[in-house]
């Protein structure tokens, strides 16, 4: 009996990676300006390079924050992350709130500084 050939199949990437979604956001969100997210991802080239220049001096680690929120990153072996489908509406909420969170503290700190200067400036 004659065996058949297997049909060729497709090159794919792989999809069904095991790194959470969750934690290279948490990662990126607080430890990207040194690599962590990186690091955690299994690219250790590009976790030193973003150690190394404090996140690409803000550039690099804001791009990073950009693709593992919007669920493009992948890991090492280009698999993707796993729960971004579950979590990625809580990911986005909680950068929203820190994002505003830090909005606020920054018109407080201009405010108190204003105050400052002004009551400053009175007393002399």
């Amino acid at each position: 009996m004659a065996t058949q050939p297997h049909p060729p199949t497709p090159h794919t990437l792989p999809t069904d990676g095991t790194k959470s979604y969750m934690t290279a956001t948490l990662l990126s969100l607080f430890l990207g300006m040194i690599g962590v997210d990186r690091f955690y991802l299994g690219q250790i080239g590009l976790g030193l390079g973003k150690l190394f220049t404090f996140g690409g001096l803000g550039v690099w680690y804001t791009i990073d924050l950009v693709l593992i929120a919007t669920g493009a990153a992948r890991d090492a072996d280009g698999k993707t992350l796993t729960g971004y489908e579950r979590d990625h509406k809580s990911a986005w909420l909680i950068i929203m709130i820190l994002w505003l969170l830090n909005i606020g503290s920054s018109l407080l700190s201009l405010a108190v500084s204003g105050l400052a200067l002004v009551f400053g400036a009175s007393t002399r």
